[in-house]
């Protein structure tokens, strides 16, 4: 093979070019669904103790948010740049309350951290966050490297982009339309649109993180989850999905994850230490657990599973934890007589005998 010199400043200007422009694109989306989801979620009249909490639970709500919006343009057959981009601007701008808000939180805000640098939390910290930039390099290249992404995940967005109107194989309200944003953004046969519609998958991996962070912070204490999102993120499977084959299996995990995590609230409200009796349940956590699961069973039908386990940690809470029991075997009982959990098949991979 020829062997070439490349100058240092080529390299350098190739890595502000392809790389820091997607990463600012990134950060914008971030940002858009985070102002648009705080709206709807203030507007739902939920607020959290936590600021980060509530900052995951917006994001995850601003990006079915924006699913919707782009379903609704695909839908009216409007679907194209100068729309996308205006959308872009507009929604900042309607959500000016909001914008101001986060960028008071972003500059003013700050997090106290008493640990050494030495500790297993902060040494755990700097390699997820490490781990999350390799993969995000990764995936800076000019088209998909998977089967899945590349016949489905990745393609089928850019064939709506192309027609400019709904295709029948993406009627629910599912992920794929937000991974259409860089191909609506910067052309469907672009190579800046190409990456940054993987990189919005991309991203579903990040918010599955923040999404398990979330769910530790709520339960454990602030700065516990850690560990758990470094295990969640580290797992092969996970991995193929962040770095290889941009799928949008991180998406459906994020939203079964914050709406458990939403369920929860509901179930277990902390105590006012001010007021006697009961805690009161604020069942307006019950809708926004409701719109995670609805939107993450709209892009995967496998959230099923997860909608079956929160129904009988529903009922086992609210009425006696005999009745978690009775819950299970009714789903398993349902799943077998629609043959979808076959009971000798499970008992002939137990045994080895067929």
């Amino acid at each position: 093979a020829m062997q070439y010199l490349i100058s240092p400043r080529c390299i350098y200007g190739t890595f502000l070019s392809k790389v820091v422009s997607q990463a600012v694109f990134i950060l914008i989306v971030l940002f858009e669904i985070l102002v648009l989801g705080h709206l709807l979620f203030t507007r739902l009249r939920l607020r959290h103790e936590s600021l980060f909490v509530e900052a995951v639970l917006s994001m995850a709500l601003g990006a079915c948010a924006w699913v919707a919006l782009l379903w609704t343009l695909a839908v009216a057959s409007i679907l194209n740049a100068t729309v996308g981009w205006f959308l872009i601007v507009a929604l900042p701008v309607l959500c000016f309350k909001h914008v101001r808000f986060w960028t008071r939180a972003f500059l003013q805000e700050s997090v106290l951290v008493h640990k050494s640098w030495r500790s297993p939390t902060v040494l755990l910290t700097w390699f997820l966050v490490s781990y999350l930039a390799l993969n995000f390099l990764n995936v800076v290249r000019p088209f998909p490297i998977g089967w899945d992404d590349l016949g489905s995940y990745i393609n089928r967005p850019r064939l709506m982009v192309s027609y400019g109107e709904f295709i029948f194989s993406m009627a629910p309200f599912m992920w794929e339309y937000l991974s259409s944003l860089g191909f609506l953004l910067f052309g469907y046969s672009s190579v800046q649109g190409a990456t940054g519609s993987m990189l919005i998958n991309w991203m579903a991996g990040l918010l599955a993180v923040l999404s398990v962070v979330a769910f530790g912070t709520v339960f454990l204490g602030r700065g516990r989850g850690i560990l758990a999102a470094v295990f969640y993120y580290t797992l092969p499977l996970v991995g193929h999905f962040s770095f290889a084959d941009m799928k949008i299996d991180n998406a459906v995990f994020m939203w079964g994850t914050l709406a458990i995590l939403s369920l929860f609230l509901f179930l277990f409200p902390k105590r006012d230490p001010e007021s006697e009796g009961e805690p009161v349940r604020n069942v307006r956590w019950m809708i926004l657990c409701g719109i995670f699961f609805g939107f993450g069973f709209a892009t995967k039908a496998t959230t099923i599973m997860v909608i079956f386990a929160s129904g009988a940690m529903f009922i086992g809470a609210l009425f006696h934890w005999s009745a978690f029991i009775g819950a299970v075997f009714l789903v398993i009982a349902a799943l077998a007589k629609r043959g979808i959990l076959g009971i000798s098949d499970v008992l002939e991979r137990v045994s080895g005998n067929p």
